[in-house]
């Protein structure tokens, strides 16, 4: 079993790059936010997923372990597949994919091409049992969650309140900041 590949890219395609490892080449499956981070030449170390299937054998690679235990996670829920699992890191970062798991909110997870209603539910239900509590999370230090508790705490859904905070540039802005420009926008609807 393969646990991680470093080695220098030779090659990124749409969905996958080329990791040349003391001269041997892996094809890799990842996220389309390490492919546009990468290019030739760049060294790289990516934590690996290896996914055997009656006719392929496929390396999946992601930045962290903590990110490949989410992604094993993932595909033990009947309906998602290594590809869709790729295609939920594409929407949000590893601690709000958990936050809104653990909040038992499908309206993230459904942003997702080939995840409907039906597959986010059984996503929440199968990864929340899992003891995904808000507390392993380290929600509460977490500053976007931070100021979604807020925007909630003074009755906006937490769906409205992902979609105001999205639209902020978070770069260097307090929670305080973040909840007072969201508040901006939220009023305007």
């Amino acid at each position: 079993m393969i646990g991680y590949l470093n080695g220098t890219v030779i090659d990124c395609t749409a969905k996958t790059l080329l990791l040349d490892v003391g001269g041997v080449g892996y094809t890799v499956f990842t996220t389309g936010n390490v492919l546009r981070a990468t290019q030739a030449g760049d060294q790289l170390t990516l934590y690996i997923h290896t996914h055997v299937r009656e006719d392929a054998l496929e390396l999946y690679g992601l930045p962290s372990p903590e990110a490949v235990d989410f992604f094993k996670q993932l595909i033990s829920v009947t309906g998602v597949g290594p590809k869709s699992a790729l295609a939920i890191f594409e929407i949000a970062d590893l601690q709000e994919l958990k936050t809104s798991i653990a909040s038992s909110d499908t309206s993230l997870l459904t942003k997702v091409s080939g995840i409907g209603k039906k597959i986010a539910e059984m996503i929440v239900i199968k990864l929340r049992d899992k003891s995904l509590t808000l507390a392993d999370l380290g929600h509460k230090h977490h500053p976007q969650s931070q100021a979604i508790d807020a925007l909630v705490s003074l009755g906006y859904s937490l769906a409205d309140a992902r979609e105001a905070l999205s639209q902020i540039d978070a770069k260097h802005q307090s929670t305080e900041d973040r909840v007072k420009a969201a508040l901006k926008l939220l009023a305007k609807q």
